[in-house]
C-alpha cells in the first residue's frame, strides 16, 4: 500500500508535477467532498485477489472470467484520526472507444484547460470527486479532468454531519468516499452474470465497488461491544440498502413494460424473461424487509413492505449464485469438431485452388512460348503510323484497294494460325519420343539407384561381418588369458603347494635331532637359496620363519627381539672355522647384499605383510642384521 505523503506540486521543464495522496492540490474544496472527518487520512493500493491466497492461482485457471476480472484494481484507505480505517475501490475513468485501460502513471493530464504531470494518487482522487471527470483519450490525445456540470434536477446537497436531516424511514446518503452512483462511470457494454470462484473477485456489477468496507485498524484505539455493534449494524444496513437499489435498478423496466401492457387490449401479460428462468427464487423475510426498510436513493419512494410482498410474489429473484448450463459438453465437443473440420476442407480447397492457378500459369507460359515465333502484321506489332492514322480519318479512296488491304491482313493472321497448328502437330508427333526418353532416363536412374542400394548392403553385410569377426577374436583372446591366467594360477598355486611342502619337512628336519654349529651353517645356507629365489607378494606374504636369520638359535626357539647385533657377530665368528678363507669373503658379501635396506625394497620383499606392526618387526630386524654385517664386510675387504 503506499504511504500518505502531503507532498504538493513541483515544476520542472515548464510542466506542474502534482503528487501525494492529499487532496486539494490543486482545488481547496475537495477534502470537503472526499474526507469524512478534516483530519482523516488517504492511502491508495492496487487490490489483487491472487494475492496471500494459496488457491488464486488454480481457481484464475479454471474459470471462465475475462482477463478484465483478474487486473488489479486501485482501492482507497481513509484513515480517521481515532485510527479507524474505511476502504473502498476506485471507479474507473471513463475511456474512448479502443483505449484498452487507463495507461501507465505519472502522465500528463488536462485539467482545467492546463496541463500537469499526475500521479496515480492523484489521478484517483480525482475519480472519487463527484464535482470532476476523468477521461482517458485515445493515443496521441493525453487524458482529460473535465468539471461535471450540475443538473438543475439535481437535490441540494444534505449535510454529512447533522443527523436530525434524515428524514424516518429514508437512509442517509452516503458520502463520496463510500461511493455514489455519480463517481461510476456508465457501463460500455452490458456485462454477464458470472458465478464466483473461491479466491476470484468478480467485476460484473459497478456496485460492488461502491460497497464501503470497513475494518478496524490494529494501530487504532480499543472499541468498546456497543461501538462494534453500531459498527457491525451500519454494515449490514449498507448491505440491505445497497441489495434494494439493485433490485429497483432491475424492477423498473419490468414495471414499465406492464405498465405499458395494461393500455393494450391485445397485449398479452408478461412473465419472466430468459434471464430469469435459469434462476433460484431468492427466499424473502418480512422480518428482514422491516429491519432493512431503506432507499436506494434519496429521491427515489420508500417502498413499503406490501409492494415488496407483491413485488417478490411477482418477479423471481435477479440474483444468481451460480452460472446455469446453456449447453451440453457433447455439443461443445462436436461444434468444435465441426468448426475444425471446415477449417481442414477450407485449407484444402485453398491449396487446390493454388495449384491450379499455379498449373494454368505453366500452360499459358508454354502458350506463349509456342506463340512467340509466329509473326504478326506490321501493324499489329508497331502500332499504326501517322499514315495510317491520318488515312484513318478519311474514308478511302479506292473501295477496291481497301478490300485488298484486308484480304492481305485476313491472310497473314490465317498463315500464322496454320504455322502454330503446325507446330502443334509436330510436338504431338515429337511425343512419342519424349516420352521414349523420359522412360529411358527414368529406367537409367532406376537401375542407378538399384545399384547405389546394393552397394550401399554390401558395405553394410561387409561391415556387420567385420563386426561379428571382431568380436569373436575378441571373445577368443578373452578365452586364451582367461586360461592362461587360469594355468598361472594352477602353477602358482602348485609351485606355493611345493615349497610349503618342502619348507616343512625342512623345518621338520632341522627341528629334530641336537642342534650344533654345523647345523645351523647347513640350515642357513639352505634357507638362502630358497629366500632368494622367491618373489614374495600380496599372495603369498613373508614371515618370520621364512627369513635366514643368522643366529645360532634352534628354529622355534627365537624370535624378532632376539635377532640383534650381538647374535650377528656370534654366528659369523662360530661358522668361521667351518668355512675356507676364500669361501668366506664371498659368504659374507652375499650376506651382507642379501640383508640390505635397498636390496629389500626393490623385491619389495614386505609388501605382501598385511599387518603394519609385523612388518615394521621384521625391517627393524632386517636393518639389525645389515648394520651388523656392515663391519664384517669391512674387515674382509
Amino acid at each position: 500500500m503506499a504511504s500518505p505523503s502531503l507532498a504538493g506540486p513541483s515544476s520542472s521543464n515548464g510542466i506542474h508535477k502534482i503528487q501525494g495522496s492529499a487532496p486539494g492540490v490543486l482545488d481547496p474544496t475537495q477534502p470537503g467532498r472526499l474526507l469524512r472527518h478534516p483530519g482523516s487520512r488517504l492511502a491508495f493500493a492496487s487490490f489483487d485477489p491472487t494475492i496471500a491466497h494459496p488457491g488464486a492461482s488454480n481457481a484464475a485457471q479454471n474459470t471462465n472470467h475475462g482477463v478484465e476480472n483478474y487486473r488489479p484494481k486501485r482501492i482507497v484507505v481513509e484513515t480517521s484520526p481515532q485510527g479507524a480505517s474505511f476502504w473502498r475501490f476506485v471507479p474507473r475513468a471513463r475511456r474512448e472507444d479502443g483505449v484498452p485501460d487507463e495507461g501507465v502513471w505519472p502522465r500528463v493530464v488536462e485539467v482545467a484547460g492546463a496541463r500537469a504531470e499526475f500521479t496515480e494518487d492523484q489521478w484517483d482522487i480525482y475519480k472519487l470527486d463527484p464535482h470532476y471527470q476523468c477521461l482517458v483519450r485515445a493515443y496521441p490525445r493525453i487524458p482529460i479532468i473535465t468539471p461535471v456540470t450540475p443538473s438543475p434536477n439535481d437535490a441540494p446537497p444534505t449535510n454529512r454531519t447533522n443527523p436530525t436531516d434524515t428524514l424516518p424511514g429514508k437512509r442517509r446518503p452516503p458520502s463520496p468516499l463510500a461511493g455514489s452512483d455519480a463517481d461510476v462511470p456508465p457501463p460500455s457494454a452490458p456485462k454477464k452474470r458470472r458465478g464466483r470462484s473461491p479466491g476470484v473477485l468478480t467485476s460484473s456489477e459497478d456496485e460492488d465497488e461502491d460497497m464501503p468496507y470497513t475494518y478496524t485498524s490494529e494501530k487504532g484505539p480499543q472499541r468498546s461491544k456497543s461501538q462494534l455493534r453500531d459498527l457491525h449494524e451500519q454494515n449490514r444496513r449498507a448491505r440491505r440498502e445497497r441489495t434494494l437499489r439493485t433490485q429497483a435498478k432491475r424492477e423498473r423496466p419490468l414495471e414499465q413494460d406492464q405498465d405499458e401492457s395494461m393500455f393494450s387490449p391485445t397485449h398479452e401479460e408478461p412473465g419472466p424473461g430468459p434471464r430469469f428462468q435459469s434462476m433460484p427464487p431468492a427466499p424473502s423475510s418480512a422480518s428482514k424487509r422491516r429491519k432493512g426498510g431503506g432507499l436506494a436513493r434519496s429521491n427515489q419512494p420508500i417502498i413499503e413492505e406490501e409492494e415488496e410482498e407483491e413485488s417478490d410474489a411477482r418477479q423471481p429473484s435477479t440474483r444468481a449464485f451460480k452460472r446455469t448450463r446453456t449447453a451440453s459438453p457433447t455439443s461443445i465437443k462436436k461444434t468444435l469438431e465441426s468448426k475444425r473440420a471446415t477449417r481442414e476442407r477450407e485449407k484444402q480447397a485453398k491449396w487446390s485452388k493454388i495449384m491450379a492457378g499455379r498449373k494454368k500459369d505453366r500452360d499459358a507460359q508454354l502458350m506463349h512460348g509456342i506463340l512467340e515465333e509466329v509473326p504478326t502484321p506490321g501493324s499489329s506489332q508497331a502500332g499504326p503510323s501517322p499514315s495510317t492514322i491520318s488515312s484513318s480519318t478519311t474514308p478511302p479512296a479506292d473501295p477496291l484497294e481497301a478490300d485488298e488491304q484486308i484480304t492481305d491482313a485476313e491472310r497473314a493472321r490465317r498463315a500464322a494460325l496454320e504455322e502454330s497448328i503446325r507446330k502443334l502437330q509436330e510436338l504431338e508427333q515429337d511425343k512419342p519420343l519424349w516420352d521414349e526418353a523420359a522412360k529411358k532416363r527414368q529406367m537409367r536412374e532406376t537401375a542407378e539407384e538399384d545399384e547405389l542400394r546394393a552397394k550401399a548392403e554390401r558395405r553394410r553385410q561387409a561391415a556387420a561381418a567385420q563386426d561379428a569377426h571382431d568380436r569373436r577374436e575378441k571373445f577368443e583372446g578373452e578365452e586364451r588369458a582367461a586360461a592362461a591366467r587360469a594355468e598361472a594360477e594352477r602353477f602358482e598355486r602348485a609351485a606355493a603347494a611345493a615349497r610349503a611342502r618342502g619348507e616343512r619337512s625342512q623345518r621338520q628336519r632341522w627341528e629334530t635331532g641336537p642342534w650344533t654349529t654345523a647345523r645351523a651353517l647347513e640350515r642357513y645356507r639352505a634357507m638362502c637359496a630358497a629366500f632368494d629365489s622367491t618373489k614374495y607378494a600380496e599372495n603369498e606374504p613373508l614371515a618370520f620363519e621364512d627369513v635366514p636369520w643368522p643366529v645360532l638359535h634352534a628354529p622355534g626357539t627365537f624370535g624378532v627381539e632376539d635377532v640383534d647385533w650381538a647374535a650377528v657377530e656370534l654366528f659369523f665368528a662360530a661358522v668361521r672355522p667351518f668355512v675356507r678363507g676364500d669361501e668366506y669373503k664371498g659368504f659374507v658379501e652375499k650376506s651382507h647384499r642379501r640383508f640390505h635396506p635397498d636390496r629389500w625394497r626393490s623385491r619389495r620383499i614386505l609388501a605382501g605383510v598385511v599387518d603394519e606392526a609385523e612388518r615394521e618387526e621384521l625391517e627393524l630386524a632386517a636393518n639389525v642384521t645389515a648394520q651388523a654385517l656392515t663391519p664384517l664386510w669391512r674387515d674382509i675387504k
